[in-house]
């Protein structure tokens, strides 16, 4: 008969490793809470974080496209054509054509210095705002009317009196791509459905107007908004 004899380091060993798995599997687990913690972090900063604008003037520009002379009040978003955080903006301004004063004039300027015309042409904002009911589309392919404005973000939304003054600068969601409630859009129609009366700044959300080159992420985005089916909120 033959006698097994057990090594008493392997069990050593197998103890060793026990301990080391018992040590190690709360450590790494900390660690990739950690990673999310700071990705979802990096995130939330990305999403809420407005946007730098410039000192804007406080009347209708000079030189600027002219509005018709019968609105009451005169509203300009500009916007980049491939920005997905746009796509939140124009559904906002979607949402605000049932509460706006039926004299108001729209118009959303696509600025497309810089940009390919295939891009332009593709884009899915620039869809969705040609079927906003009562909105006039303007495509800024020099930057010109961008730059008279002082203009820098896409999402920027202007208002105006009728007599030019400005009442109304910011943007209308409360981040990037965000569709929920926003101060931004709750002060611009209360301001011209006359419940306000002091002029209002609000912060801005979105990528930076062109000229430049798309980036990876804009194509990104911009793929997967094309994909979705907007749903159009209209004007009585």
């Amino acid at each position: 008969m033959t006698t097994l004899t057990q090594n008493p380091r392997a069990g050593v060993w197998e103890y060793r490793r026990s301990i080391w798995r018992w040590l190690c599997m709360p450590a790494l687990a900390a660690i990739w809470l950690a990673a999310g913690m700071l990705g979802w972090g990096a995130l939330l900063q990305h999403t809420f974080q407005p946007a730098p604008t410039a000192d804007v003037p406080p009347h209708w520009p000079t030189g600027a496209v002219p509005a018709p002379s019968s609105a009451n009040f005169r509203i300009v978003v500009f916007a980049h054509p491939c920005c997905p955080c746009t796509h939140a903006t124009l559904h906002k301004l979607d949402e605000s054509l049932t509460r706006l004063p039926g004299d108001t004039s729209i118009r959303v300027v696509f600025v497309t210095s810089g940009l390919n015309p295939a891009d332009v042409s593709g884009s899915p904002g620039v869809a969705f705002a040609r079927r906003l009911p009562g909105v006039e589309l303007q495509f800024d392919q020099t930057g010109e009317i961008s730059r008279r404005f002082r203009a820098t973000v896409s999402g920027e939304v202007f208002a105006f009196d009728r007599t030019g003054r400005l009442m109304f600068h910011g943007g209308l969601t409360a981040g990037r791509g965000h569709l929920g409630d926003s101060v931004g859009q709750q002060q611009l129609e209360s301001l011209l459905r006359g419940a306000a009366r002091k002029p209002f700044k609000a912060p801005v959300f979105g990528c930076s107007l062109p000229g430049g080159a798309l980036t990876p992420g804009m194509l990104d985005a911009r793929a997967a908004v094309s994909q979705s089916s907007p749903t159009l909120t209209h004007r009585n």
